[in-house]
């Protein structure tokens, strides 16, 4: 490995040396436009009056391993995620500061999956039930989209899938680090005016902590059939079945320096773990009509969920959810832009009952609960184009409605308004400004979760709202992109989370007033022929305010830098190293407790020919120190869950014609 390190400038200069040689016998590689569906109505990302990313997965699946959304989302600025090794705790994902304060999953920040919601009526999303094979492209608005997508919007994920392949069949087979084992096969299933991607996938992983193992099986099935020339069906269903991930736990920072890898003593004694099954199906049915486009979907989902945490009284939580929705839209292209009516309705419930955790063993019913959370909404935007100006405007009115068990009713009603200005400054360039508003509801797990230790309906806790203000300037030529925005954004009962001894595996929530956030975003891509330069960062100054010290909002680093050149060679040869900074924050509301900066890299490649594509791939290139996730005010200091040092990975993709 050391003769590796010593090779490796060798190795890069090679590539730049290939890279000049092909420059001298080939031309400029053009980007290609850049169009959004994220925004509903479909608008160009030049001329567009907000800030939005553009991540096309597939292009990058060659190189990656595929276990993690990570992979495509790390490169985003403004959006920050940890926990990509914690198969427990599952994804965290703040965009702009919303989504930090989540203690497992992505919180405040919207998932649509082929045009269908896949965060919760209540706003809680998990990712685990999308293939991160099939992920073809990922749009993410940076910033609150209240306006188009209603509660938990401080941000939007819009995940667009495969829907075919070029091969009747694909398999693909990764092998690494820490007993990982990745098996998949993708099946075309298309034929005449329909397209139909079957896909199995098996994943595994011993994982580099103590106690930190994980197995899940997915599978999907879509299909896209054309009815006549001018209706289209999409439908499809995806299950999860995830038997065992188990969770080691946050350290303390003598026992991280002790051993890294090592599991919390009570996260071995409780043995603490999840298991679920989760299946979802939904229908899309898009109609042309007369200058008008109509969208209609309708989807439902169920999860069954059991979580052993590390305490004993009531440390068995357990729900089984069931939540469906459905909605229209219409599209209707003007003589100056477009403009666009919808409604939606959105409905969950959730039996929740909690036992006791007899050393890892479910013991007696300590409490149990139903839940219920519905969403009715009504929205509008428009987009008008006038000489070198465009106005895009949109307002959205929701009404929400929850209830308990035997408990108190709860309601909460928003309006959200958006407004944006973009000033075409020549073919290749733009200013714009926008003005958008958010709101989050506590989720149903929010509220369930009396500091008593009991269940119950803590209704306390109050909906946070938003105000985002933003300026930007964006600018795109035949082979780079340029862009970057600032903004500001004001919110008022700000959820943070906190936990108690008594129960140290469960999370709580209280308003802890409001926040100031103001940053800075900036992105860059250039190509030269084969070779391309992607680099991303965000400055993030998200404070408190409601005290005279104004303390930094914990879990966000002010500073986060991403940095990738990959080289393709003409012989099917690619080439990655990138690299990701970030730095210090506070794991404490208070901001006592402070974790330095971070660095670590990657190094990617693979080969591609006619029936198979080989790659490889070396995490933490450098072996560096840094955290997978930080705790945020977790009790007795245990705050830090390290990442794997430099681990390895290779993959086959064969394929069939």
């Amino acid at each position: 490995m050391n003769r590796f390190f010593k090779i490796l400038p060798l190795f890069f200069s090679l590539c730049l040396f290939a890279q000049q040689k092909q420059d001298s016998i080939g031309t400029l590689q053009q980007l290609d436009e850049v169009v959004l569906k994220a925004t509903k109505i479909p608008t160009k990302s030049l001329r567009a009056p907000l800030a939005a990313s553009l991540v096309l997965s597939s292009k990058n699946a060659l190189l990656e391993p595929q276990l993690s959304i990570n992979e495509s989302l790390i490169s985003v600025p403004g959006l920050f995620a940890q926990n990509a090794f914690n198969y427990n705790q599952d994804l965290r994902v703040s965009i702009r500061g919303f989504g930090a304060r989540s203690a497992f999953g992505i919180r405040g920040v919207k998932l649509i999956v082929d045009g269908i919601p896949e965060t919760t009526p209540d706003g809680q999303g998990q990712i685990d039930n999308v293939l991160v094979g099939l992920i073809n492209r990922i749009e993410v608005l940076r910033g609150p989209s209240a306006s188009l997508y209603g509660n938990a919007s401080g941000g939007v994920i819009h995940i667009n899938t495969l829907d075919t392949i070029d091969e009747k069949v694909r398999i693909n087979f990764t092998s690494g680090s820490y007993g990982l084992t990745l098996s998949q096969a993708l099946v075309n299933l298309s034929k005449d005016s329909s397209k139909a991607l079957l896909a199995i996938n098996h994943s595994q992983s011993n994982g580099y902590r103590a106690h930190s193992s994980f197995n899940q099986f997915q599978t999907n099935y879509k299909s896209v059939k054309s009815i006549s020339d001018k209706h289209q069906l999409l439908w499809q269903i995806n299950y999860t079945h995830s038997p065992n991930a188990d969770d080691s736990g946050g350290l303390t920072l003598d026992q991280v320096r002790e051993n890294p890898k090592a599991a919390r003593g009570a996260n071995l004694d409780y043995d603490s773990r999840e298991a679920l099954d989760h299946i979802k199906t939904g229908l899309q049915l898009t109609s042309e009509l007369h200058k008008a486009t109509m969208s209609n979907y309708l989807y439902a989902a169920h999860r069954d969920f059991i979580g052993y945490l590390p305490f004993k009284s009531g440390g068995v939580s357990a729900f089984k959810r069931f939540y469906w929705g459905l909605g229209s839209s219409i599209n209707r292209s003007t003589k100056n832009g477009a403009y666009q009516l919808g409604w939606s309705h959105n409905s969950q419930v959730d039996h929740r009952q909690r036992y006791d955790n007899l050393n890892g063993s479910k013991g007696d019913l300590q409490d149990e609960q139903d839940e219920h959370y519905s969403n009715t909404a009504l929205y509008m935007s428009s987009n008008t184009n006038s000489g070198n100006w465009s106005i895009q405007s949109g307002v959205r009115a929701d009404y929400i409605a929850l209830s308990f068990t035997n408990k108190e009713k709860q309601s909460y009603s928003a309006l959200s308004p958006s407004l944006g200005f973009h000033y075409k400054l020549d073919s290749e360039s733009g200013l714009y400004t926008r003005y958008s508003e958010s709101f989050q509801t506590p989720t149903l797990s929010e509220l369930s979760n009396d500091p008593s230790g009991s269940l119950g309906f803590n209704t306390e806790l109050e909906p946070t709202k938003a105000q985002n203000v933003e300026l930007g300037f964006k600018r795109y030529t035949q082979n780079s992109q340029f862009e970057v925005a600032l903004f500001s954004i004001r919110s008022k009962g700000e959820l943070v989370a906190y936990s108690i001894e008594n129960y140290p595996g469960r999370t709580f929530y209280n308003n802890a007033g409001n926040t100031k956030r103001t940053g800075i975003e900036f992105s860059y891509l250039k190509q030269w022929g084969g070779l391309s330069l992607q680099q991303s960062y965000s400055y993030s100054d998200f404070r408190f305010d409601t005290t005279d010290n104004q303390e930094y909002l914990p879990g966000i680093p002010r500073h986060n830098f991403y940095n990738r050149l990959t080289q393709q060679f003409i012989n099917g040869l690619q080439l990655a190293l990138s690299s990701v900074y970030w730095g210090n924050l506070y794991a404490t509301s208070s901001n006592a407790v402070e974790i330095k900066s971070q660095f670590y890299s990657h190094l990617s490649m693979s080969k591609s020919y006619t029936r198979f594509d080989l790659k490889m791939g070396i995490n933490n290139l450098f072996n560096s120190d840094y955290y997978d996730n930080i705790r945020v005010n977790a009790f007795g200091g245990r705050y830090y869950e390290p990442a794997p040092k430099r681990n390895l990975y290779i993959g086959l993709s064969w394929k069939l014609y």
